[in-house]
């Protein structure tokens, strides 16, 4: 079975009440602001996140919008609308145009990188990277980088962009903070500090200490290591992609961190399914519940999605990234 990503379709809305999207009163101060559309920017639908940014960047910026009775309406649908809505198709147009575009700051001296890390547009902060943007460039009135922004609003992924893209975990803002000290959580935190660290062998040697795997083993191809694979068998297998390629008959898995060790213990195993510690696997919070029926069929939880392309798997909707010695991970697990 192969798992799916659905486009959500949605109107962008030509007029919002910023203060009825973020749910605070017209006298919230900045910290209070702050808070909220932190809360709503990492919101799983993106509807949500758009008319968030929108009205962040209205209590912000006053002067790009037309009030409109409690309402407001943008005045330019230019490039720094596209990347408050996450409008990629648009953005790429008019970069085309004028990649000048790309090194412009805006009149609170921010950036489109910084925006859209902030905003956690991902396809966005990829386009910007591959083309140019300066990826430690400081907004003008903060000194933060848009690694402070993605560390602030809790985007991880985004993070973890960054970082593989060279972001310098050294700058300090105007108020004298690293980019670690601006992470909203303990996993971003991490992310941040360990980019030096082989967190892959930190990894690996947690689990051959509890016996959970046997060895880490490089995968090269034309010589370059593209991946590092643990073993939970002491059967030594062929370190060549050719003969992977030829031999096995491989599904992948994308998964996260906090999953491995079990799989690395107990194998890849359903929802519903009893461990033989007596343990349970259910699904995680916000997911298909147990013994649900979706599209006729009765349990949808128990079926294992995964596909034969590493790369598919390794999207980031299912696979957590890791830093490993400054280069970019992802935990697949792989059944043959």
């Amino acid at each position: 079975m192969f798992g799916g990503i659905l486009r959500n379709f949605f109107t962008i809305p030509e007029e919002i009440n910023p203060y009825e999207v973020l749910n605070i009163p017209e006298t919230a101060k900045a910290r209070q602001t702050k808070k909220e559309f932190r809360k709503l920017v990492t919101n799983p639908s993106r509807e949500i996140r758009v008319k968030a940014c929108l009205a962040y960047d209205i209590i912000c910026n006053k002067k790009n919008y037309i009030k409109i009775g409690d309402k407001y309406r943008v005045k330019n649908k230019d490039h720094w609308y596209y990347v408050l809505v996450g409008d990629l198709n648009n953005l790429q147009r008019l970069i085309q145009n004028n990649k000048s575009l790309l090194y412009e700051k805006d009149a609170l001296g921010r950036t489109l990188l910084y925006l859209a890390a902030r905003n956690g547009y991902y396809n966005i902060v990829e386009y910007l990277l591959k083309n140019g943007s300066n990826v430690n460039e400081a907004q003008n009135n903060t000194g933060s980088t848009a690694l402070h922004g993605a560390a602030f609003y809790e985007q991880e992924i985004i993070v973890q962009l960054l970082l593989e893209y060279g972001a310098n975990t050294k700058i300090k803002n105007k108020e004298g903070a690293l980019p670690s000290d601006d992470a909203f959580t303990i996993s971003i935190k991490d992310n941040i500090l360990n980019t030096e660290k082989d967190e892959i062998s930190i990894f690996c040697n947690d689990l051959i200490s509890k016996g959970f795997a046997r060895k880490l083993e490089l995968v090269k191809y034309n010589d370059e290591i593209i991946g590092k694979r643990i073993l939970r068998s002491e059967k030594k297998l062929p370190n060549d992609f050719d003969y992977i390629n030829k031999n096995w008959s491989t599904a992948w898995h994308g998964t996260k961190y906090k999953f491995l060790e079990s799989i690395m213990n107990y194998g890849l195993r359903p929802s519903g399914t009893k461990l033989e510690n007596g343990k349970e696997i259910n699904p995680i919070a916000g997911h298909i519940k147990l013994n649900k029926k979706v599209q006729n069929i009765e349990n949808w939880t128990k079926a294992i999605f995964v596909s034969p392309s590493i790369f598919y798997s390794a999207d980031v909707v299912y696979a957590e990234r890791i830093m490993s010695t400054n280069e970019r991970y992802c935990y697949c697990s792989m059944q043959s």
